[in-house]
């Protein structure tokens, strides 16, 4: 779906206000080696076989004790553990192991290369050298004899799979963990609220702990999962319910787990503390970050951070727990290609210039009162037949910081403390308020998610 400069109010075309102005703004890992240190090089003194090369960021075997029929009797390595081939014989397929067991012509490599080794293959057998140890297939089975990360081979043995380190990117999604880390933390924004706004964000912990887990059954009653108390990031994925497509609204159906169905939801209360859960708590706000290749035209890499707010209180339409986002796409060299503005669905808008906070990279969010829609700038937007979004700027503020910002991973390889990335309900009752509107689903549920829905 292109969403350069959308501003469609769901076929309306009577976005105005603001959304001029985005139309008018639209128009107006790699790691080096760290320095071989002297704990290092102390490392290849006792042998007389090891040498430094002119690079002394790289270690390697000395021909006198590399024969053309033997591999290297001693691991040569940097600092970041690749490893080279021996000395002047790196033409004759001998190669640098990282343990004492042989690799002839007739074996399989047995954790011979290290991850990030630019060798292709093991002694002169012609197979692909692989870390058994570290080196996976995304099948969660252990490589053979394939490759490993950053190889020119793109599969797992012949498994079709490919091959990825967990050390390095453990969320699997093809991006080095440092970098990620990286990106998230160069482009932080900031989220300034209305100054009416009453119901700040929370983080997702402070309202696991003050809701109960419940399950929606069409033209039946709902029925309940897990009383407050119970609910936290592990044990919401661990639930599993039967339709009620029996006789008389009775349990007959199919069965369907928490990781996968959306008839689970989570609901705050209706008791003497439901107002309170309501108004969230921005002491324990968090941004939880993510980062995707991008499919922006000129952009490498699509950073998303999203906002968890117990209540969105627009009228009509209010609803409990709120997702909202902004993605930030950043070019090749580090620099901000352009900001998505998430509002409405489909009524976001991207901006090439927004505004950031001075001598930073970090784009400023205006949040709209009730809503939580985003927006390039303070003011209001007229969205025709639907409430107008009034996002003035001048109340709570959101910074996001290396303390509350949360790299969260992928859906099927969240980082710890983030599995709730993995739940297939909702965050909030269904069909709550004057005009029926659900929980959203987890952001990892949603279309935003695909790094294609942002172009």
């Amino acid at each position: 779906m292109r969403t350069n400069i959308i501003a469609s109010a769901v076929g309306m075309g009577l976005i105005g206000g603001l959304l001029a102005a985005c139309s008018a703004a639209e128009n107006a890992n790699s790691f080096g080696d760290e320095e071989l240190g002297t704990a290092e090089q102390a490392l290849c003194s006792p042998w007389p076989d090891c040498a430094i090369d002119e690079d002394p960021q790289v270690l390697l075997c000395n021909p006198t004790n590399c024969k053309s029929t033997t591999p290297c009797a001693t691991p040569c390595k940097t600092s970041t553990g690749t490893l080279k081939t021996c000395g002047s014989y790196s033409t004759s397929s001998l190669r640098c192991q990282s343990c004492s067991s042989g690799c002839g012509a007739t074996q399989s490599c047995s954790k011979q290369c290290l991850n990030g080794s630019s060798l292709t293959s093991c002694a002169g057998a012609g197979k692909t050298c692989a870390s058994s140890c570290s080196v996976r297939c995304n099948d969660d089975t252990k490589c053979t004899s394939g490759c490993w990360l950053g190889s020119t081979s793109t599969t797992c043995a012949a498994s079709g799979y490919e091959c990825w380190d967990p050390l390095v990117d453990p969320d699997h999604d093809g991006l080095a963990d440092q970098l990620e880390r990286t990106l998230i933390d160069e482009f932080r924004p900031q989220f300034r609220l209305h100054s009416d706004e009453t119901n700040a964000p929370s983080s997702v912990n402070f309202y696991l702990d003050r809701v109960h887990m419940r399950f929606h059954h069409a033209n039946c009653s709902d029925c309940q999962i897990m009383d407050r108390g119970y609910v936290t990031a592990t044990t919401m994925l661990q639930q599993s319910h039967q339709y009620k497509d029996g006789g008389f609204c009775s349990h007959g159906g199919d069965t369907v787990a928490s990781t996968e169905s959306d008839h689970f939801f989570l609901q705050i209360p209706n008791d003497s503390q439901e107002s309170t859960v309501r108004k969230g708590d921005m002491a324990s706000a968090k941004c939880y970050a993510r980062v995707s290749s991008s499919f922006v035209p000129g952009a490498a890499h699509d950073i998303q951070y999203w906002v968890f707010y117990p209540y969105n209180g627009m009228s009509p339409g209010e609803h409990e727990g709120d997702w909202e986002h902004v993605t930030v796409s950043v070019k090749v060299d580090r620099t901000l290609h352009s900001v998505y503005f998430a509002a409405h669905d489909d009524e976001g808008c991207r901006i090439e210039n927004p505004q950031l906070l001075p001598g930073t990279k970090r784009v400023i969010v205006f949040t709209a009162n009730g809503s939580h829609a985003s927006y390039p700038q303070a003011g209001f937007t007229d969205r025709g037949i639907y409430p107008t979004d009034y996002h003035d700027g001048r109340g709570m503020i959101l910074s996001c910081n290396s303390l509350n910002t949360i790299h969260v991973g992928e859906r099927d390889y969240p980082t710890s403390g983030n599995e709730w990335l993995r739940y297939g309900g909702r965050w909030g009752e269904l069909g709550w308020g004057p005009v029926p509107s659900n929980g959203p689903k987890t952001p990892s549920f949603q279309a935003y998610w695909l790094p294609e829905h942002q172009q």
